[in-house]
């Protein structure tokens, strides 16, 4: 009988602790899952110690060029895992590294529950940099604002009923650097923001956006008290004057001002004065204001050369005024020019003077495949692309993935492109995570598998009245395990309760599902969503 030489087993590796084999198998088999995590730390101290350097390892993921002080977004959207990443600060080689709380550790509409959660807090993460309160009703206090004097941010965001009392706790808060009321309903908004400007003579950031009834004197209060500002955000405010807005245009070192939708009836010199005022701009937002024309962006690119993002959007801009930015402010890297009155010209203008650009908006526009070839050959850098009516062809997609290595989020409405398009696309695009192809009616399994195949790090698919079918769905799922949202409004003469009950099985990070329930997608799938992604909110 013949004996057999056997090799060598491989060398085992050598661990000194207990704690050293737990933190090996959650790192080796990737132990994310919050009840899992739950029940481990629950088991003894060691156990304690790997889920939180496992909860750090997925925090430093999303870390890579600044300091890991807070969760993964992953950890961050469950309020079950936030809270486990806050009490795990006590465990671990590397205690205490906790700085930035997300909303979803601190949902109590109760005032005193959440005054409790909050010292409970502060009990893992005594020195908390940044807090974020979100729609924790009446709940927020003078008390509770005031309870972490180490706060350089602080979120307040759709509270209602906001007493000046309340908003007056930022005196405890010396560090304070940024402040957001966004879409909060205050009891008196102009006497309690005054007050909190003159308060916060540091504030560097602050967002107004959403908070309705401010009048002049806060934005004049504001442009007064605070000389280091450097953000103003103010969304959707109705109140707002030519007054208020030259006084903010003498904030020297604001970088990023944001007036979408402010419905004041600014003029052209109104808008032309943010050029001469804030020559330091990196990021300007106008969409849907008056005043933004061919003269005025002229004056803001001539006094605005460092413009790294513009919004003009639902604007009097025309090919004149972007050529003028195209020319003047070569570092721009964000531009959305949709629904104006830009054209190919425009768009090639862009091309040739912005090289750095990476995201472009161009909906609404009669644009054509050689603008966005243009784009693509002369802007390297180009991650995201929105644009609809038939401008995205066969041709630019090839462009695109031939010329654009880091390109991450494509949206397509009603475009003329095909599977051939898609394929070429999938072959170039490995880094992409959005894709958005709704209304477009030549897209097949044959293109969306390519996609699947190719693209792996997918999280928002959208394909709104496509020919997607089960076998693309399942394509999808089987390909690309991180998706997060996925929208099939209207594709219920091909997608099944099949289809979704693989999405389901093999996205466990699916949050939203867009569904049309009809004979192929019933009440089945919403409940085997339900079953295998708790955490994902159907809407029909």
């Amino acid at each position: 009988m013949q004996s057999h030489q056997h090799s060598p087993p491989c060398p085992a590796p050598v661990f000194h602790r207990t704690v050293d084999v737990l933190e090996f198998v959650c790192e080796a088999v990737g132990v994310t899952d919050t009840t899992t995590l739950l029940a481990l730390r629950a088991c003894s101290r060691p156990w304690a110690d790997a889920v939180s350097g496992e909860l750090r390892r997925l925090s430093m993921a999303t870390c890579a060029t600044r300091p890991c002080d807070e969760m993964a977004s992953d950890v961050a959207d469950l309020p079950v895992a936030a809270r486990l990443c806050v009490v795990c600060q006590r465990y671990g080689s590397i205690r205490q590294w906790l700085c930035v709380v997300p909303s979803s550790v601190l949902r109590a509409t109760d005032p005193h529950r959440l005054l409790t959660d909050v010292r409970v807090l502060l009990t893992f993460v005594p020195t908390p940099r940044s807090l974020c309160f979100e729609s924790n009703g009446i709940a927020v206090t003078r008390e509770i604002i005031a309870a972490a004097p180490s706060l350089e941010s602080l979120s307040v965001c759709g509270a209602q009923q906001l007493t000046v009392e309340a908003l007056a706790g930022v005196e405890s808060l010396p560090q304070l650097r940024e402040l957001s009321v966004a879409d909060s309903a205050f009891v008196d908004p102009n006497a309690a923001l005054t007050r909190a400007a003159a308060i916060t003579v540091h504030l560097e950031s602050l967002n107004l956006n959403g908070v309705v009834s401010v009048r002049d004197d806060v934005l004049l209060a504001v442009a007064a008290s605070c000389p280091n500002l450097r953000c103003l955000t103010m969304r959707d405010m109705r109140s707002v004057s030519p007054r208020a807005l030259a006084a903010i245009t003498r904030c020297a070192r604001l970088t990023h001002l944001d007036v979408t939708c402010c419905w004041a009836n600014f003029s052209e010199d109104d808008v032309a004065a943010i050029g001469s005022g804030c020559p330091s701009l990196r990021v300007l937002i106008l969409g849907r204001c008056h005043g933004v024309t061919a003269s005025s962006l002229d004056a803001i690119s001539s006094g605005c050369a460092d413009l790294r993002r513009l919004d003009v959007n639902h604007t009097e801009v025309c090919d004149e005024a972007l050529a003028s930015v195209a020319q003047r402010c070569p570092m721009l890297q964000h531009l959305d020019v949709s629904f104006t009155e830009v054209t190919d010209t425009g768009v090639r203008a862009v091309a040739a003077g912005c090289p750095h650009l990476s995201a472009l908006y161009i909906n609404g526009l009669e644009v054509t495949e050689i603008a966005i070839s243009a784009i693509a050959r002369s802007c390297p850098q180009l991650q995201t692309l929105e644009a609809d009516s038939g401008s995205v062809t066969d041709a630019a997609l090839n462009e695109i993935s031939r010329c654009c290595p880091f390109f991450e989020s494509l949206s397509i409405v009603q475009g003329d492109v095909t599977d051939d398009g898609v394929i070429a696309f999938s072959c170039g695009c490995p880094r992409l995570r959005s894709l958005t192809i709704d209304f477009v009616d030549n897209v097949t399994d044959r293109g969306i598998i390519a996609i699947a195949e190719r693209c792996p790090r997918l999280e928002v698919f959208s394909a709104v009245a496509s020919n997607l079918t089960d076998a693309g769905l399942t394509a999808i799922a089987n390909g690309c395990p991180r998706l997060r949202s996925l929208n099939l409004k209207f594709c219920h003469t091909n997608v099944t309760d099949a289809g979704i009950a693989a999405v389901a099985r093999r996205c466990p990070a699916l949050r939203e599902l867009a569904l049309t329930l009809a004979e192929g997608v019933t009440a089945r799938s919403v409940e085997i969503i339900a079953t295998h992604c708790p955490y994902a909110k159907v809407s029909s």
